[in-house]
């Protein structure tokens, strides 16, 4: 009798035990579990940018869960995706979604008017959210949950601006999408440009026919000729994808064959090379869009991802959509430096102090020749980076792989340690995008 009290007593220990270790282990999984959501405009007037977007991302987790593996180390990244067709709602859908998904790192959405639609939401719930291409400098927010990678309106308004002085432009007449990005470049734009500004023209977001809109575009470049005779007039057009349907219609009035500019919005835009009609007139009106600027002494490391995600969506991304794996890389390894920190993943102020886009272009040498280049850290966290790596990985291998990730950039971290804590990634751009840029100056 004693005997069998004695292995029952063994067994039922014996299990408790081994339950116990099991749950520990699903304690573990499950806080080793990062799930990182992409929030673009899969379908709609934002489609371009929105495939090459998650493309990216999705090489991002690959890359990332391939060298969490090889370095024995316990993290995954898992990938939840949502269309927001590019309208505010359904980017307020869309983060709902991501939500209920696990999701505490949202890459997009890529317009300001969804930035704008889901911020307060992303606040209110600790969601860290990084856009790709909101550019308006009224979302620049102090001490928000919003980060963006795209130099803002100010900027790019600018520089289109003084593209349009060096051609020669006199005139400007603007057309714009009545929303917070594009509202927010035709401001900027005209502000910057020297010459005169017509009042222009504005349609709302809804708009899907633009026969009344492109008639009062045409009357008012004649008024513009009209009232500068002898000058040279232009439009400026501060839209998204339906800018090709503008053109469209614009094509069939002589009057509106001047040059033509326009924000980002439009950038290697495949809607615009869909028409043949509408390419030809493109071409005929020397219509130009701003890119961010590809460095060259950095081809070596942008190029291949550049490839691989053309060989995906069968068109080359832009500057944005590689900026895509950039903050992947640099947010989820973020929320690993505040687990190791003892803070919730998605605590916004462990990831602002922990990122610092020095590195113009961190995207991988693809091909797996060698392992993904990530966003430098500043000095003062490397350690923790280095003990996140190491933990439970391979010694040798693990300090090679967190010396790549925190070669950390001393120069840089003198320059910037007295600014205000912000996400600074340069989005392969000749310039960074710093602190002073995301609260709004110019």
């Amino acid at each position: 009798m004693t005997r069998r009290l004695v292995l029952l007593y063994l067994f039922v220990s014996l299990s408790l035990c081994l339950s116990a270790h099991a749950q520990r282990r699903r304690a573990s999984s499950a806080s080793d579990t990062i799930v990182i959501g992409g929030l673009f405009s899969l379908t709609g007037d934002g489609a371009t940018l929105g495939n090459a977007s998650k493309a990216a991302l999705e090489l991002a987790v690959c890359d990332m869960n391939a060298e969490f593996e090889a370095l024995r180390v316990p993290w995954n990244v898992q990938l939840v995706l949502a269309d927001t067709k590019l309208t505010p709602s359904g980017a307020v859908d869309g983060i709902h979604a991501l939500q209920v998904a696990g999701a505490t790192i949202v890459i997009g959405p890529q317009s300001s008017a969804e930035a704008g639609a889901i911020v307060d939401y992303a606040n209110a719930n600790s969601i860290i959210v990084i856009s790709q291409g909101s550019t308006a400098s009224s979302l620049a927010i102090a001490d928000d949950y919003l980060f963006r990678l795209a130099p803002n309106d100010k900027l790019e308004g600018a520089a289109i601006a003084s593209l349009m002085h060096s051609d020669g432009i006199d005139v400007l007449v603007p057309i714009w999408r009545d929303d917070a990005g594009n509202g927010g470049l035709k401001t900027n734009t005209s502000a910057f440009f020297t010459g005169t500004v017509a009042p222009g023209v504005s349609y709302a977001p809804t708009t899907t026919d633009f026969t009344a809109t492109v008639t009062s575009l045409g009357n008012a470049v004649r008024a513009a000729k009209s009232a500068n005779p002898g000058k040279k007039v232009a439009v400026f057009i501060a839209s998204f994808e339906e800018g090709a349907s503008i053109l469209d219609r614009a094509r069939l009035d002589p009057d509106l064959a001047v040059n033509w500019y326009s924000g980002d919005g439009l950038t290697q835009s495949q809607a615009l090379l869909a028409s043949a009609p509408i390419a030809a007139f493109a071409a005929t009106t020397k219509f130009t869009a701003p890119s961010v600027a590809l460095s060259e002494t950095t081809r070596n490391r942008w190029e291949p991802l550049s490839a691989e995600i053309q060989s995906i969506v069968g068109f080359a991304p832009d500057a944005f959509s590689l900026s895509v794996y950039d903050g992947a890389w640099a947010a989820v390894l973020s929320a690993i430096e505040a687990q190791r920190a003892g803070a919730a993943p998605r605590v916004v102020c462990a990831q602002r102090r922990a990122l610092l886009g020095r590195d113009r272009s961190a995207v991988a040498r693809r091909g797996r020749r060698s392992p993904p280049r990530r966003l430098r850290f500043l000095d003062r966290h490397r350690r923790r980076v280095e003990e996140a790596l190491t933990e439970r990985g391979r010694p040798g291998r693990s300090d090679r792989a967190s010396r790549s990730i925190a070669n950390a950039a001393g120069r840089d971290a003198r320059r910037l340690r007295a600014r205000t804590p912000a996400l600074l990634i340069a989005a392969q751009a000749p310039h960074l995008v710093d602190a002073r840029q995301e609260r709004g100056s110019s």
